[in-house]
């Protein structure tokens, strides 16, 4: 529930504001995008994390759903809880500008629990897609996907897109969690993958790039699990072979295993893949990690002759 602190200044804020200045969509969404800015300095991070979550609670889609109460964070909350009229409430709506810069505020925190509440936000974000797209009724064709050009801050859509998942990808990766967090980054890649294949016209925007890919493997490469590097490799080699195969189109939980999960992406491995390979091995404690580093050495320099 919004704080005492918060409910009076929303009322003294509201009190004074005339609709002819009442803040918009882009008044919030550019007060969101500044403390995520700040949520790059890590000594700002928990800071900057708090504020973003507050104004997203005071928009639209945090705030309440039709019938007056919307779940967020674990705790009802109420409309009533910021009284603004419904005519002022529209035009407010988070979008998916909103929940990016949110997502990435969070990515950047080493608070406990930040990735997952990175990925909560990512779900939150789809469901509310699925759920626009239902009652918009969007045509299948993609050319006119509303969110075909680059994200702009006063866009009302809510699709996420690469950038949305790569920073959910992102949030695992810097996890404090460094046992599960490569696996779960490899699971938020499975649902990427699996979206995009569900229906490739409506969810071109989901497809991973070679980002999303790298993402993963470094999160490997720094990963305390016992066998990440090998895991690493096996992806590695999934992009190579572009072998297929099928997985649930629903998050699979969170620990969960995504080994079974190889869609071809058409995502050819760069350098920079091989190298974040070559460094999982490096940091590897297993017997045998210095040779197997070789040999994917030896790889490279076949495939670059071939």
């Amino acid at each position: 529930m919004p704080s005492a602190e918060d409910r009076t200044q929303w009322e003294e804020f509201s009190s004074r504001m005339t609709a002819h200045i009442y803040p918009d969509l882009i008044s919030f969404n550019t007060v969101v995008f500044a403390w995520s800015k700040i949520s790059n300095d890590e000594r700002q991070s928990r800071d900057a994390v708090r504020h973003a979550e507050r104004v997203l609670n005071w928009m639209d889609h945090a705030i309440a759903w039709d019938n007056g109460t919307h779940t967020t964070n674990g705790s009802e909350e109420c409309a009533e809880d910021f009284p603004v009229s419904t005519e002022e409430k529209r035009g407010v709506e988070a979008n998916a500008f909103t929940y990016n810069c949110v997502m990435h505020t969070w990515s950047n925190c080493r608070k406990p629990g930040a990735a997952q509440r990175t990925e909560y936000l990512l779900r939150q974000m789809c469901d509310l897609a699925i759920r626009n797209r239902n009652t918009t009724a969007l045509p299948i064709d993609a050319s006119n996907n509303p969110r075909k050009s680059k994200l702009r801050v006063d866009d009302p859509s809510l699709e996420p897109d690469k950038y949305t998942f790569c920073t959910a990808l992102r949030a695992w990766a810097k996890s404090s969690d460094r046992k599960h967090g490569a696996t779960n980054a490899e699971r938020v890649l499975a649902k990427m993958q699996s979206l995009y294949h569900s229906d490739p016209t409506h969810n071109h925007l989901f497809k991973p790039n070679q980002v999303a890919y790298n993402i993963v493997l470094n999160a490997h490469a720094h990963s305390s699990e016992d066998g990440s590097a090998e895991r690493a490799e096996r992806m590695l080699n999934r992009m190579l072979d572009k072998q297929t195969s099928k997985t649930e189109l629903e998050f699979p939980e969170a620990g969960t295993s995504s080994d079974t999960v190889s869609y071809d992406d058409g995502i050819q491995p760069g350098r920079i893949t091989f190298n974040t390979v070559l460094d999982a091995y490096a940091k590897s404690l297993r017997v045998g990690s210095a040779g197997k580093a070789k040999a994917l050495l030896d790889r490279m320099i076949v495939l670059r002759d071939s």
